[in-house]
């Protein structure tokens, strides 16, 4: 679950946005007396207080309010799991379920359906230190995803190159260059550790600063928050 929190804005699910949304198929729902919609299957939102928007899945949602109500995901065995694997001694941890934590047969035979969490640990020591570990369910889609990484990374500059220019699409390509990839076939995940060295960040910060691509598309947002009505 994603929660967005933002200071100033109010945030309420009102009659005119969930007629909008139910032409996408989000319906109404309800736990414990509190509303949300929800896409079944996919994915939920619901608003909370007056600046606070939680977004993710059904699960997750129900999961927020009762722990507003003295519940607590230290329940939940595997996120549990997923947060101790990762290790609380760095500043900034946290997990995110994208889709179903219990695999089925098919999927661990096939490695198919994509990968079921992504877990980030990050520190600040002379750069930013990161680990991210991708559980897949299964040791066929760890390797699969290990693979697939390892493949996109090297064409990084080209990918991103459109999107940020060249100079920062050049520092991006070093980053994912310099991370590990390592798949865990018998956990069913996929491991990636990157160093970004202070140098290195503040070259990332410049080189953003300086992109024509970057910048035409923050015109363009601000174009759009000036244009569209808030909620």
């Amino acid at each position: 679950m994603i929660a967005i929190v933002v200071d100033g804005k109010t945030f309420q699910l009102s009659p005119e946005t969930a007629a909008k949304l139910a032409d996408y198929r989000y319906l109404k729902a309800e736990h414990a007396g509190h509303s949300y919609l929800v896409r079944t299957g996919e994915d939920a939102v619901m608003a909370a207080g007056d600046n606070r928007l939680l977004y993710g899945d059904e699960a997750s949602i129900k999961a927020a309010i009762d722990a507003e109500g003295g519940a607590s995901l230290a329940k939940n065995d595997l996120v549990v799991q997923r947060l101790a694997r990762m290790g609380y001694k760095q500043p900034f941890v946290a997990t995110v379920t994208l889709g179903g934590e219990r695999p089925s047969l098919r999927s661990m035979i096939t490695g198919s359906g994509g990968p079921h969490a992504v877990s980030v640990g990050l520190r600040a020591a002379q750069g930013i230190d990161a680990n991210v570990t991708v559980d897949t369910g299964s040791s066929s889609a760890a390797e699969e995803l290990s693979r697939l990484l390892d493949e996109k990374r090297a064409s990084v500059a080209d990918s991103v190159q459109g999107t940020t220019g060249p100079e920062l699409a050049t520092l991006l390509a070093k980053v994912a260059h310099d991370a590990t990839v390592k798949a865990d076939p018998g956990a069913g995940q996929v491991d990636l550790y990157v160093h970004v060295s202070s140098d290195s960040l503040d070259a990332l910060v410049h080189a953003a600063e300086k992109s024509l691509p970057l910048s035409e598309a923050y015109k363009a947002l601000r174009l759009y928050q000036l244009v569209v009505p808030s909620p």
